[in-house]
């Protein structure tokens, strides 16, 4: 790693945790490191970057906070690489969000597109456990038809089918892409009128085309699973419209309410 000294003159109006923290992550990528693998001790980035003991504290903060690092106490531990979780970046992701007035209608106006891909690539990749999921998503929202199951599991449920293809498909910039979305739907959109008839309409139409959805993964057949999804989310986009959904205008999820 390049001395503090040595660094290149545009860094200079750079607080000097940044520099580290760019440092950091740039050792990261050129050595090629992977989650476990051990970073500079405290000390050895004090005299590195003839920085204060605070200075470099503030630097590895961060980067703990981005999920960068972790720093593990005793003689075996140190601060070592860490593989940044989906549930951390969904959440930086949603910060975002949360001032750029995302609306439900801008949502769905993308996953019409995405989820019929995701589908038809997730085709052929899904295990028997994940069939098993999926037919166990499809029995929560019977459940609630049948009145001994709440909306909000129901609602869970519907989300999690979708994630459970996310989760199976090759293509993990197109999964995470979806199962980003599901995060947000679930924690973020407010559907005032989901216990109204037009409601329990969109939970039953949700579950007859995630019967047929099923029945298309157990067939491999990947023209029809892309078909019937794309159908779905078209139609859910009509009942989203219908009824009335927002977006909610908090960084709070749902849960911590």
């Amino acid at each position: 790693m390049n001395n503090f000294s040595e660094l290149d003159i545009s860094t200079a109006k750079m607080k000097r945790s940044d520099i580290i923290i760019d440092a950091i992550k740039r050792m990261i990528v050129e050595q090629e490191l992977k989650p476990g693998d051990r970073l500079p001790s405290e000390k050895e980035l004090i005299e590195q970057f003839h920085s204060s003991r605070g200075t470099t504290r503030e630097a590895l903060k961060s980067l703990e906070i981005l999920g960068l690092i972790e720093r593990i106490p005793g003689p075996k531990g140190g601060t070592r690489v860490r593989a940044v979780g989906s549930h951390e970046a969904m959440q930086s992701v949603a910060n975002f969000l949360h001032f750029q007035n995302v609306t439900a209608i801008d949502i769905y106006s993308v996953r019409v597109f995405l989820e019929p891909m995701l589908v038809e690539n997730a085709v052929g990749h899904l295990s028997e456990r994940h069939i098993n999921k999926l037919e166990e998503m499809i029995s929560i929202s019977q459940k609630y038809l049948e009145g001994k199951m709440s909306r909000m599991q129901c609602r869970k449920a519907e989300l999690d089918f979708h994630d459970i293809i996310a989760h199976a498909c090759p293509n993990r910039f197109l999964s995470f892409q979806c199962t980003f979305i599901n995060y947000i739907l679930y924690h973020f959109l407010y559907i005032e009128s989901i216990e109204s008839s037009l409601g329990r309409e969109f939970a039953q139409q949700n579950l007859d085309y995630h019967i047929k959805i099923l029945a298309c993964l157990r067939d491999q057949d990947r023209k029809k699973a892309r078909d019937f999804m794309a159908a779905h989310m078209e139609d859910a986009f009509q009942y989203i419209v219908s009824l009335k959904a927002v977006v909610g205008n908090s960084l709070i999820s749902i849960q911590d309410l």
